[in-house]
């Protein structure tokens, strides 16, 4: 079983991300101490335990110095050091957003060959799974998140193609992506609408039964495009 995508925001990440605009702005210098936790907590709206590990975190890479009974404070670096710490968080960033994009790029080629290959070799009553996974799959999107439902669905779609390699690759990647820790792609996926993805399965699985290959591909390409599209955004 693949393990889920944790659909809320790492708060602590988010918090950190704060940390470092406070940073780049000059609202804290070198060797000045951090505001107290309190007044942190009400402006950036986070509980005093999210806020203790982002801080904890800055802590072990060096950034932030904790002095008992004093408080925090950003550690007297000089401008070119400090501009690495903040430059490496962004690169690591950046990192994350390419290695997103790369995976959902290559999901489109595999998936897109996965219908093609359902519609040659998939019986009617695999078919018939595969409408019944439909059906659990539109009441469940109003109970359950948007990605433990959806990929359930591309899991069926990968099994059904009968070819293994290609479904353990596209497993693969709903792994990759079910273990990404990125904040900012948690909450894009919420903006996801789910009656665009009760409609985007419904056409793709409407071609498969249909055996309209090149309409099934498009389908299930233009599904994962608005993710693609939205990342690109971020």
């Amino acid at each position: 079983m693949i393990k889920r995508l944790i659909t809320k925001p790492l708060l602590y990440e988010e918090i950190i991300t704060l940390i470092f605009e406070s940073i780049k702005k000059g609202e804290i210098l070198p060797g000045e101490k951090f505001p107290p936790e309190r007044i942190l907590e009400e402006k950036w709206g986070v509980s005093r335990n999210v806020l203790r590990e982002a801080f904890h975190i800055l802590e072990s890479k060096g950034l932030v110095i904790s002095i008992q009974g004093k408080g925090r404070f950003l550690r007297s670096l000089p401008e070119e050091e400090l501009s690495k710490y903040l430059g490496s968080y962004e690169l690591i960033t950046k990192l994350e957003k390419s290695s997103l994009l790369d995976i959902y790029e290559v999901r489109k080629i595999l998936e897109a060959y996965a219908v093609e290959l359902i519609i040659e070799r998939a019986s009617l009553q695999e078919i018939t799974v595969i409408e019944d996974e439909y059906s659990n799959f539109v009441d469940e999107l109003k109970t359950y998140g948007v990605i433990e439902t959806d990929f359930k669905l591309h899991e069926l779609y990968a099994k059904t193609s009968h070819n293994y390699m290609l479904e353990q690759m596209i497993l693969l990647q709903l792994k990759l992506i079910s273990e990404f820790k990125n904040p900012s792609f948690s909450s894009m996926v919420l903006e996801h609408n789910s009656e665009d993805y009760i409609k985007e399965h419904e056409l793709i699985i409407k071609n498969i039964k249909e055996k309209n290959v090149i309409e099934a591909k498009t389908a299930i390409c233009r599904h994962l495009d608005k993710t693609i599209a939205m990342i690109k955004l971020k």
